[in-house]
């Protein structure tokens, strides 16, 4: 329970002796009584990190945050930007591409120095630092998601290896292999995060409506509110239900990380990780595996199959739908021209 409320209540950043919380607090105090219109990008930064630690962030994000930042601010003054009001999408682009081909940064840090600059550009436009939001764009094919989404061969791939070991008599690990096998499925068939899976505890399932709730976390505008995921597979469902009803009580984890493990233990994101990791080496795929490729896999395939984005948007819990939009919609060139041929009205009319 206690690194529970380290990483996810709220908490001070500036509080420490660590070199990067003294950083911050020669920001905080460089931003002092000022108008956020005379602020320095420094002290713009310093307050933007307060916000999302007063709304609820780990340290572990405040950590990342910092540093992604720090970079930031010190290419910033390379060019000659030390103003927050200096701020927008030319600048933000600017930073991007110098990421990609001077530092070399692989996509997914690309795309994570890119989220950083919108919160913090949508940060600067609420309080009144800049006057109007920035909209930043991708960098060429800094995403490149659309290869890493995971088909349908493979979920079946996964499913078969861990169900060939969870049939076996084995008294030592088959018990883990069922609970792999069943944490597999959810990730399938629900798209949950892996700190979401670690949170779930017995009393957040309900066998009758075949729900699971998921507790929100965090508060302000970076909350992630709790909601209802439905489990509508009916054999996972038979599954889940077994699986409840061998568990003591309802204040256990639905996968604790062992066989009778205490209320209070349960997995983490990393170890979920390096399970994960495990499930692709047992199934011989050729790629490596992390937990959060199965969510993008799950929103991937609800889009390309017609889901309603606004839909997606609350299964998969996003704040906001340009995340969904943003970060899941995928079209391949034959798509585009597919879609095209099919809404465009030049090409309706001359059918």
């Amino acid at each position: 329970m206690a690194w529970r409320a380290v990483c996810f209540a709220p908490f001070d950043a500036t509080e420490g002796s660590r070199r990067w919380q003294s950083t911050l607090r020669g920001w905080l105090d460089e931003a002092g009584e000022t108008d956020p219109a005379e602020w320095s990008l420094a002290a713009a930064a310093g307050r933007y990190l307060q916000q999302r630690a007063a709304g609820g962030c780990s340290p572990r994000f405040a950590v990342r945050e910092f540093y992604r930042l720090l970079l930031w601010l010190r290419w910033a003054s390379s060019q000659g930007v030390s103003q927050a009001g200096q701020f927008d999408e030319g600048l933000a682009l600017g930073f991007l591409t110098w990421c990609r081909e001077e530092r070399h940064h692989v996509p997914s840090t690309l795309i994570a120095y890119r989220q950083m600059l919108t919160s913090f550009g949508r940060f600067l436009h609420g309080v009144g630092a800049i006057a109007s939001e920035p909209v930043i764009g991708g960098v060429g094919h800094c995403g490149a998601r659309v290869e890493r989404v995971l088909s349908v061969a493979e979920f079946n791939e996964l499913i078969a290896a861990l169900s060939q070991r969870a049939a076996r008599a084995d008294p030592r690990w088959g018990w883990h292999y069922r609970r792999d096998l069943l944490m597999c499925k959810v990730f399938i068939a629900t798209g949950l995060r892996a700190s979401e899976l670690c949170e779930l505890r017995c009393r957040d399932f309900d066998p009758a409506a075949g729900t699971l709730t998921i507790a929100g976390k965090g508060s302000g505008p970076f909350a992630i509110q709790g909601r209802r995921v439905f489990v509508c597979d009916p054999r996972l469902l038979a599954e889940l239900r077994s699986w409840w009803g061998e568990r003591p009580s309802g204040e256990c984890a639905l996968f604790p990380p062992y066989r009778g493990a205490p209320a209070e233990r349960t997995l983490t994101p990393g170890a979920i990780d390096r399970l994960v990791k495990s499930w692709s080496v047992l199934a011989g795929l050729t790629r490596p595996l992390h937990a959060h490729l199965f969510r993008h896999s799950f929103c991937s395939h609800l889009i390309a199959n017609g889901a309603d984005v606004y839909s997606v948007q609350q299964l998969m819990g996003h704040r906001r739908v340009e995340v969904t939009l943003e970060v899941y919609l995928h079209l391949t060139e034959g798509e585009v021209r597919e879609q095209w041929q099919r809404h465009s009205p030049l090409a309706t009319a001359a059918r």
